[in-house]
């Protein structure tokens, strides 16, 4: 049932991909003019095994839903599926490889937020993709929700901590 749900919102979203990018194609754009200069669509590749976006299969073909979309833009954009490229891209360096054209797109995690907007000038899609956050605890710890850990100093004060260490480490990495 859910794989069904998201196998529908998988082709919704791949629909409104190519009907944004067809339109796309049609506006003046000197993205959609390099890549139909160039002939090939270069999006952000993984770097790593994204299982549902992007994984390698026995054959080494990547599939997943972010390989997907890369291919319904350059259907959409250049007629072929076949004519887009997977350039790996590091999470941190996604953004100035795309200031600095050597991705035309990218198709990966990415929170819109005003500063990627203004800042650096970025133009987001419309979101096909929405996602929560969980928590993941041992159960021998008795944790049946975060009320429990909130209550428990303990258990506080280690979420606190590792959530200002994983800021660090990503502002660590964005700035490398």
């Amino acid at each position: 049932m859910r794989s069904d749900r998201f196998r529908i919102a998988a082709v919704a979203a791949l629909g409104c991909m190519s009907l944004w990018a067809a339109s796309a194609a049609q506006a003046q754009s000197p993205t959609i003019d390099a890549i139909t200069k160039r002939g090939e669509l270069l999006c952000s590749g993984a770097t790593v095994n994204s299982p549902g976006f992007a994984v390698v299969d026995a054959k080494g073909q990547w599939k997943g839903l972010d390989v997907d979309i890369c291919r319904a833009l350059a259907v959409a954009i250049l007629g072929d599926d076949t004519k887009m490229k997977l350039v790996p891209v590091s999470f941190a360096q996604r953004f100035p490889a795309l200031q600095g054209s050597t991705i035309d797109v990218i198709v990966k995690n990415t929170a819109m937020n005003l500063t990627r907007n203004t800042d650096l000038g970025f133009m987001f899609s419309t979101p096909y993709l929405f996602t929560g956050n969980g928590i993941m605890v041992y159960k021998s710890l008795g944790v049946s929700k975060v009320a429990v850990m909130h209550d428990n100093q303990d258990y506080s004060k280690g979420l606190a901590d590792a959530v200002q260490a994983e800021r660090t480490r990503v502002l660590r990495q964005q700035q490398a």
